[in-house]
């Protein structure tokens, strides 16, 4: 599905966040880093150099949550295990994502990686931002070992944020 233009009808899409299951609160901001691995070889004295092209890095992304209502703070709080357990031995899974900024490079699932904040503005709101790498499943090793058991949970995430995408658009 094309990532749909910035303009009146769209800005919803752009200023909110679905990520692990769940709508965030706040207007979201992403800004992504996406980048090939390139390896360059010089031969020394040589005015040139040899470019060896492998693969993509994974996508980066620094999001940034403005909140602006004690019920969205609320909210925040309720969330934030989802992206950041605190239980002892917790691990936290694949999260599926869901904004145009995510959509526009491939990006299903991220992990978070990173949590800063919060931040007042000194104007009655609150900033919370993080960083999250993307994450894709291990290729499958041999046929019939099945998917890794993340890529399971993520998978019913995508399927919701499928479902509410649909919903959008």
């Amino acid at each position: 599905m094309p990532v749909p233009w910035v303009d009146d009808r769209t800005a919803f899409d752009w200023d909110n966040l679905y990520l692990a299951g769940s709508w965030w609160p706040g207007i979201a901001r992403l800004k992504s880093k996406v980048a090939r691995e390139v390896d360059k070889k010089k031969a020394k004295g040589a005015d040139a150099a040899t470019l060896t092209d492998n693969g993509y890095k994974l996508a980066e992304f620094d999001v940034e949550l403005f909140m602006w209502e004690a019920a969205q703070w609320e909210e925040f709080q309720r969330l934030l295990p989802l992206i950041h357990p605190r239980r002892k031995g917790a691990v936290t899974d694949a999260l599926a994502i869901l904004h145009p900024t995510a959509q526009v490079f491939g990006v299903e699932y991220v992990f978070v990686e990173e949590i800063n904040g919060p931040e007042p503005d000194g104007k009655g709101g609150l900033t919370v931002t993080f960083s999250a790498t993307e994450w894709v499943p291990k290729p499958a090793a041999k046929a019939g070992t099945g998917a890794p058991k993340k890529a399971d949970k993520a998978q019913n995430q995508k399927t919701e944020a499928e479902k509410e995408q649909d919903k959008l658009f």
